[in-house]
């Protein structure tokens, strides 16, 4: 009896499947996939020709059989499954290659359906020793990228992005400066302009770009911007005039090109950014823990629920189905308060996705703003970090109004009892003062000390305590 191992042959390097389709039948089958998604198209052509090549058969060889001989195909499947076993392939390997046979069978109006069963928990075989990335992973992962690299990690990690949107897989399509409404490429430098009191840039996928056809909306964090930002600066100053129309991500440094009667466009490809995202991930990767570019996908995803975002936005920020009320409250146009309201719900989150040397930064720098605001008279148990950029905005204002340059304070500034002076400064006397370097040595000398320096030679000065006053 001849085993199973020697029934198969195995190929050497990569195989060539185009020569599949000078068969007009195959091509016929080929481009009927490639009306949805020329990406499955190319997969099925490859699983279905290492089939072919491995069991020796012709396209139309295989259809025969299944016709006429069912039984004996049947016992070819479960060979080859078996053989594929012995190579230690997964059934998600196995699955995937039935998949492409049956494809091609069912194009030949042949429904067979003697298959061979494979484990229900085959699917999460390949998943098993998938761990997401902590924020600390993920600097490591972007720092080991270049510029391109990092603009496409952080849209995916940060925004929840495909890699098919960044590029599709011919490279004439993808997203475009225009889809990026609060991006500004005109002049020297490109800049964001987001509303004031906003951190979060916005991001629109049209629904050709979209898995299910369904246009969406996302957002895009101050580290992604910055990674931008540089990136198109780079283009800029390599030639390249951005327009609305042209590639977020392109295909060269030098951006957009002509290339008109040519098959690919000047997008950058799916195959480029997953390959780049995948060496990347290899040398950062932990032991016995396997990373899939589509991890930084899962990223996004978990730091949201991380960061407490309500579960509605947070589908509907990565593009999935949204179901019947999906459909009425986020699949039609939106409106600009709602935008704003999702907005919102992902800056309060945003801090889970930053990286870990982007969560320093942030909460140095709300450390310093919390003392800045404590030593301009604000109450030690009011908690800023659960206001919104708006009310910190007005808090600030309100605050700032301490402080006169040479002047006193503004009694009365806090009239509406959210906030009261110090209890323990008197009526009409300073408070606090901004000063020159040249009048700092002679306050000091009369009791005031130094609070903060600014910008420009000049610091914040506090005053003698009330008790020495009087």
């Amino acid at each position: 009896m001849v085993r199973a191992a020697e029934k198969f042959r195995e190929p050497r390097g990569r195989l060539d499947h185009r020569p599949l389709l000078r068969d007009p039948t195959v091509r016929k089958w080929f481009e009927a996939h490639a009306l949805r998604s020329s990406l499955s198209a190319e997969v099925n052509l490859r699983k279905l020709g290492l089939f072919l090549y491995r069991t020796r058969l012709t396209p139309r060889r295989l259809v025969d059989l299944a016709k006429e001989r069912p039984e004996e195909l049947r016992d070819l499947l479960i060979g080859y499954a078996t053989h594929l076993h012995a190579l230690k392939k997964l059934d998600s390997y196995v699955a995937k290659t039935q998949k492409g046979v049956r494809d091609w069978l069912l194009f030949n109006g042949v429904d067979f359906r003697q298959f061979p069963k494979l484990r229900r928990a085959y699917q999460s075989e390949s998943l098993a020793r998938e761990r997401v990335p902590t924020p600390e992973q993920l600097r490591l992962i972007l720092g080991a990228l270049p510029p391109r690299g990092r603009v496409c990690a952080l849209l995916m990690a940060h925004s929840g992005l495909r890699p098919g949107t960044l590029g599709n897989d011919r490279g004439n399509d993808g997203l475009t400066v225009d889809d990026l409404p609060e991006l500004r490429t005109e002049g020297k430098h490109p800049r964001f302009e987001i509303p004031a009191g906003r951190k979060a840039f916005l991001l629109r996928v049209p629904s050709r770009l979209s898995k299910n056809s369904w246009g969406y909306l996302t957002f895009g964090t101050p580290e992604a911007a910055d990674a931008i930002l540089s990136y198109l600066g780079e283009r800029q100053a390599a030639g390249e005039i951005l327009t609305p129309a042209s590639p977020l991500v392109a295909l060269t440094a030098l951006g957009a090109r002509n290339t008109e009667g040519k098959e690919t466009g000047s997008f950058v490809t799916t195959k480029s950014v997953v390959y780049s995202i995948r060496k990347a991930i290899q040398s950062v990767c932990p032991e016995n823990v396997r990373w899939r570019p589509y991890v930084l996908r899962s990223y996004c995803s978990t730091q949201l629920l991380v960061g407490r975002m309500d579960h509605d936005t947070r589908e509907a920020i990565l593009g999935h189905d949204l179901g019947v009320a999906g459909r009425y409250n986020l699949r039609k146009q939106v409106p600009d308060h709602v935008v704003e309201a999702m907005r919102e719900e992902y800056e309060r989150a945003m801090g889970a996705l930053l990286t870990a040397r982007g969560a320093e930064e942030s909460r140095a720098t709300e450390g310093f703003v919390r003392l800045l605001l404590r030593s301009l008279g604000l109450p030690e148990e009011t908690d800023v970090s659960q206001m919104s950029e708006k009310e910190r905005a007005e808090l600030a204002d309100r605050l700032s109004k301490r402080l006169i340059p040479g002047g006193d304070a503004i009694n009365g500034a806090f009239g509406d009892g959210a906030l009261t002076p110090l209890p323990d400064r008197r009526r009409g006397s300073p408070v606090q003062r901004i000063v020159s370097l040249a009048e700092v040595p002679g306050l000091l000398e009369q009791g005031w000390s130094a609070v903060m320096p600014l910008d420009g030679g000049r610091f914040i000065l506090q005053p003698p305590r009330t008790d020495r006053l009087g």
